[in-house]
């Protein structure tokens, strides 16, 4: 066997019940939430209980993905399976350079929670969509996009699939143009057009509060969606903001970390996309996945491991607070649009 790599789900992946029988198996898992209650107050009860329509929204899904990713590869890492690099598809970065030992728990929490808040502004101040091209090569997406308005390519997944955001107003245009090529265009289920100059009026106050948070050496190569190459930690704020109005460069990415050597890959996160994203890539690689007890034992057997009863989650939070940071307005962990019940799994009576 090569290089092992944990690649982390982003926006789209989400369900309601994420994790829960993670939560059930083990105690542990009840500490980990009880730590990122402290800085998401009602992301346990977003994850099990939503409602589907709350934690659809982006300003919920974000953070939920970002909790529910980074507990998956934790329970795989404390049953002795490590990476030897990771990537994340668009928000999933954040849970890769987290991971990674990059970001403390705290910040990864405070800035996944801005990025979402101003993407969501963004999305309401200007209607937008996401259309994901099939059966077309890049070179035919990038000409269709180029002879329409406000179209721009958003995520290079895989071959014949690419994923085009645009304006409301030109999706009529977009689709006949896919359909003419000889493509086929099926809508995505988001609220804007991510990763396009549409989420310009985000990126100043993000630039903003990205340069205020220290982020340390990875303990392993976090492959960047802007490059598709390892992170250079001494300009991350730049790309980080190209990240959001850029595309993300996926299959490029894959082919570079086969290049380099990796040759399995773990899904570490609700879902199967990134799994199928990359056995279309290279149908050659090891592909498993870990979001439930199931997966988690299947994948784990697979290395010759058994499933340990108590499990230990060694990355909880030990950062600093970084007090300039969480002056900025939006962007202080003040709780998740969700109501709690008073069980202290879902952290108490707090309400926003």
């Amino acid at each position: 066997m090569g290089k092992v790599a944990f690649v982390f789900p982003g926006q789209g992946a989400q369900y309601v019940g994420m994790c829960k029988d993670f939560a059930d198996a083990y105690e542990v898992v009840d500490v980990y939430f009880k730590t990122a209650e402290l800085f998401l107050p009602g992301i346990t009860k977003m994850l099990f209980c939503g409602p589907k329509e709350a934690l659809d929204q982006t300003i919920n899904t974000q953070p939920a993905m970002l909790i529910a990713d980074v507990l998956c590869a934790e329970l795989l890492s404390c049953n002795g399976i490590e990476p030897d690099g990771v990537a994340g598809f668009s928000l999933g970065e954040m849970a890769a350079l987290f991971f990674s030992g990059s970001l403390t728990l705290e910040n990864a929490c405070a800035i996944t929670k801005l990025r979402a808040n101003l993407m969501g502004v963004c999305a309401s101040e200007q209607a937008g969509a996401m259309y994901a091209a099939l059966r077309l090569p890049p070179s035919i997406v990038d000409e269709i996009c180029q002879s329409i308005p406000q179209c721009w390519p958003a995520n290079y997944n895989c071959p014949g699939q690419i994923v085009i955001s645009c304006a409301e107003v030109s999706a009529d245009e977009l689709k006949r143009a896919i359909t003419e090529h000889g493509g086929r265009a099926i809508k995505l289920s988001v609220q804007g057009a991510f990763h396009s100059p549409m989420m310009q009026g985000a990126i100043g106050d993000y630039a903003a509060a990205l340069g205020l948070i220290k982020f340390d050496e990875p303990d392993y190569p976090v492959y960047s969606n802007v490059t598709a190459k390892p992170h250079n930690i001494k300009n991350i704020t730049e790309t980080l903001v190209k990240h959001m109005i850029g595309p993300v460069l996926w299959q490029n990415t894959i082919e570079n970390m086969i290049a380099d050597g990796f040759d399995t890959f773990i899904e570490c996160g609700p879902g199967k996309v990134l799994a199928g994203l990359i056995k279309k890539i290279d149908p050659m690689v090891n592909v498993y996945n870990v979001y439930d007890m199931e997966s988690l034992t299947e994948t784990l057997a697979a290395f010759d491991l058994p499933c340990d009863d108590t499990p230990f989650i060694e990355r909880l939070y030990h950062g600093e607070f970084d007090e300039e940071f969480y002056a900025l307005p939006g962007s202080s962990c003040d709780g998740l649009h969700v109501e709690n019940d008073g069980d202290h799994r879902y952290g108490g009576e707090a309400r926003v």
